[in-house]
């Protein structure tokens, strides 16, 4: 039978310190060093007023801004809606429509999508909204069953509000 010795404590409590002295040694080295290296200068604050040019971007900023504003509280008066037809398709068992308006910027509105293929008529809305410079109508989705045959449909992307209307078409193939 072998007898298996126990190394001492105070080795262990040696070979401990020796590397807790180690690794101090090591972090304290880091941060000299990082702290001796010069600031890069991108690093830096600038406290000098601000040159011409940062104004003139300034200014810029500030103008576009209160345009937007005031565009906002007075939309402009238009008498027809531009409307886009983004997308007018099938796919799959799905028909969507998108489109934008892009004269108006106002709340209130509604876009419809209304084919058509003689006497047969498919219609749905969906309340528009603003984004940054534009009128959405957002996702106007279809299930391909909601159509009774398969062929040409001229289809017709209306905007309406209170103040303002249009509309634009366009022929889908539906299989």
């Amino acid at each position: 039978m072998k007898i298996i010795k126990k190394p001492s404590s105070k080795k262990t409590v040696l070979i401990i310190a020796a590397i807790i002295l180690v690794c101090a040694a090591a972090a304290g080295a880091y941060f000299y060093y990082k702290n001796s290296q010069p600031a890069k200068e991108e690093s830096k604050v600038n406290y000098n007023p601000p040159t011409n040019d940062e104004r003139n971007v300034s200014v810029e900023q500030d103008k576009k801004n209160k345009e937007r504003e005031e565009l906002d509280k007075n939309p402009p008066v238009v008498s027809t809606a531009n409307v886009a037809i983004v997308d007018a398709n099938q796919y799959d068992d799905a028909v969507e429509v998108r489109g934008y308006i892009d004269n108006v910027y106002e709340d209130g509105g509604t876009c419809t999508a209304t084919f058509k293929k003689g006497d047969l008529s498919v219609t749905k809305s969906n309340p528009a909204f603003k984004d940054a410079k534009t009128i959405q109508c957002g996702a106007l989705d279809f299930k391909r069953a909601q159509f009774a045959a398969a062929g040409s449909w001229e289809m017709t992307l209306t905007y309406k509000s209170p103040t303002v209307e249009g509309s634009a078409v366009k022929t889908v193939e539906i299989k």
